[in-house]
């Protein structure tokens, strides 16, 4: 009986050992962890950082006095829906909204920046970031 009460308990383990880790799925927006250089049609880059899950925390760029300023960003969403990707930044009243495709090694997205606003420069915080509208490119650093 303890041959088979021991049998039982290292057949036991044995199986739990072959389950994959029981826990949350990361989100399909989780891909875009990390920084990426996102580079302007006028081939200006900014420095785009995204958490673990995909959300958008940072912006990097340069200022037109040529200084280098980084901002956080507070209340952006992102999705990915298979390869298409949806970034949306708030500010006062009105949002900045970048559209593209994901490559399908996910280190590339191409697309587009609308930014609700007829102003050429973003408030984010009490910092003004200019970023153009148009066609962007990002690359994961």
């Amino acid at each position: 009986m303890r041959t088979l009460s021991l049998l039982a308990v290292f057949g036991l383990l044995a199986l739990l050992s072959g389950c994959p880790p029981t826990g949350v799925e990361p989100s399909p927006e989780a891909v875009l962890a990390g920084e990426w250089d996102a580079t302007d049609q006028d081939g200006k880059i900014y420095v785009l950082q995204f958490n673990s899950e995909g959300i958008l925390v940072r912006i990097t760029g340069t200022h037109a006095s040529g200084t280098e300023q980084s901002m956080s960003v507070i209340g952006s969403t992102s999705t990915v829906d298979g390869s298409a990707v949806t970034v949306r930044v708030p500010h006062p009243e009105e949002w900045s909204v970048f559209t593209g495709t994901l490559s399908s090694d996910q280190n590339r997205i191409d697309g587009d920046l609308v930014v609700d606003t007829e102003a050429t420069g973003v408030y984010i915080g009490d910092v003004l970031i200019t970023i153009p509208r148009g066609p962007f490119v990002l690359v994961r650093r």
